[in-house]
């Protein structure tokens, strides 16, 4: 009897967590019926006891995983020592990570825009494309994927995310993905930028064939557009540093050289990969 009041009690609190949250919340995101309550490391928990394998990692965020000791022990430290410091004022671990974030990047890479989620970096690197070039057109590619704010949906290609919105920011073009003679008909003289990820990961997970980026770097030089390579969710640890040195180092890219191999699959509807 008693391990079937605690039973109850334990779903009670689970449902009481959905129903207090599907009661407020925006219903944005489709939310699977569980209520996670704390983790560690690869592994979390839901209110009922029951452990599972995290593979969605806070959508990139959290790669070193839930309560890591040292990064428990720096936001500790940092939260009593200083909350918050805009950019309107320096500050010593700001300027520790800039120096960093340009000691790992490629020459000539020595400035860094520092921002919350990766639709912001996409909506401030339009803003330097466009600002720094005097031109408008942006180039993104079929199946790519940049965010959901309104600069970004429009890189973004899928008609499920932008009919709803639309109209978008106009003077964006989407070519076929890995197709350097699509690429090379569609930069011209208007054209601020291109936008691609090294691995597409909408419908699958599609990486950049070798040569695709290089090439594409380079015809951006000859006419005068600027190349954006976001990262996501398959360019973790030192992948995104591999990414970028991959397409932005001119002397080393050749046309046989891959920056990110990964095995292509195809997903299922009915897999779910966060679920134990």
């Amino acid at each position: 009897m008693k391990a079937m009041q605690r039973e109850f009690a334990s779903q009670s609190a689970q449902a009481g967590i959905i129903e207090q949250e599907s009661a407020h919340t925006s219903g944005v995101y489709p939310k699977r019926p569980l209520a996670l309550v704390r983790g560690a490391g690869a592994r979390v928990w839901d209110a009922d006891g029951r452990e599972y394998i995290d593979c969605v990692g806070g959508q990139g965020a959290a790669n070193l995983g839930h309560a890591h000791p040292a990064v428990v022990r720096a936001v500790s430290e940092q939260a009593r020592r200083l909350i918050s410091c805009p950019e309107i004022f320096h500050n010593d671990q700001r300027a520790r990570l800039l120096d960093r974030l340009a000691a790992v990047a490629p020459p000539g890479l020595e400035r860094a825009f520092l921002c919350n989620s990766g639709a912001e970096a996409v909506e401030a690197a339009i803003k330097f494309a466009r600002l720094s070039t005097g031109r408008s057109q942006v180039i993104a590619a079929i199946r790519g994927f940049h965010g959901r704010t309104m600069g970004a949906l429009s890189a973004t290609w899928a008609p499920a995310y932008r009919e709803p919105f639309e109209p978008l920011v106009p003077g964006f073009r989407h070519v076929p993905y890995n197709d350097l003679d699509a690429m090379h008909e569609a930069i011209n003289t208007e054209t601020a930028a291109v936008i691609l990820e090294v691995v597409q990961g909408e419908g699958g997970v599609h990486p950049a064939v070798p040569g695709y980026l290089p090439g594409v770097q380079l015809m951006c030089e000859e006419r005068g557009a600027r190349l954006f390579v976001p990262p996501n969710e398959f360019l973790v640890d030192n992948g995104a540093m591999i990414a970028w040195q991959g397409v932005l180092q001119k002397k080393a890219a050749t046309k046989n050289y891959s920056a990110l191999t990964i095995r292509p699959y195809e997903r299922t509807d009915d897999v779910e990969v966060f679920w134990r």
